[in-house]
């Protein structure tokens, strides 16, 4: 296939797309963002590095993803705290994409195909928003598909170096968000070897159940580590997305969810239905036992989140790459004129996103509300007395992550029950007569969401 023709524009569609991605470092807080940034400051403040904790109390997710967060803040500094965390997520995905390079030519060894289905990826909803928002998610998808990869081409080429690499990356999957990515890593690992062809996969063998075991005891020696906080608090969140089913929600959810994630992929989704249907696709050249491992890997762990009433998309972005290099093979085997107008709808997709950048920022700040500026209100209205935040919400969260900045290298705010004092303030998302007296009552934005300065004691008199 002439692709190489193409090979300079693939390149340079792939720098503008990751180049984007660090325009996308200044927002103000998106989401749940803040979450990360506030449990990495306690973190690094308390210098207590075993979990994270939010507002003092126990956050029981793995601190990887934090410690990250640190050592960026570390250096660039803690006023910069959410370009910190961003940071580590942007360079998850753009390292993500590289490795499904790595991975492309490892399985198909097509020059330039692998470049192909970076751009494939990298035009993805992991471009235009879950591949830079400061969740753990884009580091333990990098995790994730590295101990895939490293997994697969470990069989392949029966390399004991990428066998103990595929469990470092495993562990460090685990210790970015959840026990999932020994899920992911299961259900892999026994595609691989049931369509391996052999009698004895490379993967059997018993030297490598050194590696195994090693993955299997850090579980259990990470949970006592944490005091057990991980554990079960992993364990909660898995059975959490599978109770109180309301029906219609439920059937809605079916039908969906497989919807959302193939808009996700737009517009290489609908270019490769389109053409698929229009039988355009010439025959697949490449290995069907090695597109039926990939196939096997993105379908059944697909299905768990499908079928779980409470999953959200982002929850199979460990997927994404995968998904990206199906749809990757398909577009490759088009005829000449077909890969042209492909390559046109990825560089238009590049295209929108500098668009929407612009559009996302008047979005957060006028629509959502300047968390700022709230923040420099409730320090000028509270300058007298401690202020504590029991606010769990997205919008309250940001508010109290920027006060933690504007305020740095004072202590981070902490949640009402750590309160020796008669006199404070509280933040909070309703008023609450347990925690005190209505002060202030803001609104944010346009959309109106409401954040409650409530006080105890003489605080309530001042100004």
């Amino acid at each position: 296939m002439p692709i190489k023709d193409f090979s300079i524009i693939l390149k340079c569609l792939l720098v503008l797309a990751i180049a984007s991605f660090f325009l996308s470092l200044f927002f103000p807080y998106m989401g749940e963002e803040a979450v990360y940034t506030i449990s990495s400051y306690e973190m690094w403040y308390q210098h207590h590095y075993l979990y994270p904790t939010t507002y003092g109390l126990p956050y029981w997710r793995p601190p990887l993803f934090n410690w990250l967060i640190i050592c960026f803040a570390s250096l660039i500094g803690w006023k910069h705290m959410l370009v910190a965390s961003r940071l580590v997520a942007v360079l998850a995905t753009i390292a993500t994409s590289f490795m499904l390079i790595w991975l492309a030519n490892r399985l198909f060894k097509t020059p330039y195909f692998g470049l192909f289905a970076a751009l494939v990826y990298l035009t993805s909803d992991a471009l235009f928003y879950h591949g830079w928002l400061a969740y753990s998610d884009p580091l333990f998808a990098f995790f994730v598909v590295s101990a895939i990869s490293f997994l697969w081409i470990a069989n392949l080429e029966q390399r004991y170096t990428f066998v103990w690499l595929s469990v470092i990356a495993l562990i460090a999957a685990f210790m970015t968000k959840a026990l999932t990515a020994y899920v992911f890593y299961i259900v892999s690992f026994i595609l691989i070897v049931y369509y391996d062809g052999k009698i004895k996969a490379f993967l059997l063998k018993p030297l490598n159940f050194l590696p195994y075991f090693f993955s299997i005891f850090f579980y259990f020696f990470w949970n006592i580590a944490s005091h057990k906080i991980t554990e079960i608090g992993m364990w909660t969140d898995i059975f959490s997305k599978f109770h109180t089913v309301y029906w219609r929600g439920y059937i809605q959810q079916l039908v969906i969810f497989p919807l959302e994630a193939f808009c996700r992929f737009l517009p290489a989704s609908g270019l490769a239905v389109y053409y698929f249907f229009k039988k355009k696709i010439v025959k697949i050249k490449f290995n069907l036992y090695l597109i039926q491992i990939l196939l096997g890997v993105i379908l059944v762990n697909f299905i768990p989140y499908w079928l779980a009433p409470h999953a959200s998309i982002r929850y199979i972005l460990p997927l994404y790459p995968f998904i990206a290099l199906l749809l990757a093979i398909g577009l490759w085997h088009l005829p000449i004129r077909q890969i042209k107008t492909v390559i046109f709808w990825l560089a238009f997709a590049i295209l929108v996103k500098y668009v929407a950048l612009a559009l996302i920022y008047y979005y957060q700040l006028y629509y959502r509300g300047d968390y700022t500026v709230a923040a420099k209100q409730v320090i000028l209205l509270t300058e007298r007395f401690p202020v504590y935040s029991n606010d769990s919400v997205a919008t309250g969260l940001s508010i109290t992550a920027e006060i933690d900045r504007l305020i740095y290298p004072s202590p981070p705010l902490r949640d009402a029950q750590f309160a020796k004092e008669k006199n404070y303030f509280v933040i909070n998302d309703k008023i609450d007569s347990k925690l005190g007296k209505l002060y202030k009552h803001f609104k944010l934005g346009q959309q109106g969401t409401a954040i409650y300065l409530l006080c105890q004691g003489n605080a309530c008199y001042s100004h």
